[in-house]
């Protein structure tokens, strides 16, 4: 019996991944990220269509925006999504996996520039060439009328 709450939100992230695909090959530079609320009981989940985001910059900018289906939960005003910091740094050989570090480093924190829409149900955040490659922890930061649904998922920027 006790499983079952499990069961069902696997269930309903598994199902809500298919609503998340597209035709036609993704924009590595400017990935779309849809984030969707899952219900358990009375409990709210967000999941990500995508996990990590990928990013391929290629020497140039890049944007990840992020959206809400709507269903009553926002984006919080001006802190929608979050750069926490870099916690891991891309691999030294091709195959091997990115090395952790030990605590966040936040130190290109500030050259991400995010900006949450006036409807509140979407976010998109600029990264600049300048940022180093590696793995980022990002918070997604959302309400709805029962208060704030959080998230602390992550990207891969290369």
């Amino acid at each position: 019996m006790k499983r079952t709450p499990l069961l069902v939100l696997f269930c309903a992230v598994a199902l809500a991944g298919c609503a998340f695909i597209k035709e036609g090959a993704p924009d590595l530079a400017h990935p779309r990220v849809v984030v969707a609320p899952v219900m358990v009981g009375p409990k709210v989940y967000l999941t990500v269509g995508q996990e990590p985001v990928i990013v391929v910059r290629g020497g140039g900018s890049a944007a990840v925006t992020w959206t809400l289906p709507g269903d009553g939960l926002r984006f919080e005003r001006g802190r929608g999504v979050e750069i926490v910091g870099r916690i891991k740094n891309p691999p030294k050989y091709p195959g091997q996996p990115p090395s952790k570090i030990e605590k966040p480093d936040d130190s290109q924190v500030r050259l991400f520039t995010c900006v949450t829409k006036e409807d509140l149900l979407e976010v998109a955040c600029t990264i600049p060439p300048q940022v180093s490659s590696g793995v980022y922890a990002y918070t997604i930061n959302a309400r709805n009328a029962a208060g704030p649904v959080v998230l602390d998922p992550t990207m891969w920027l290369d």
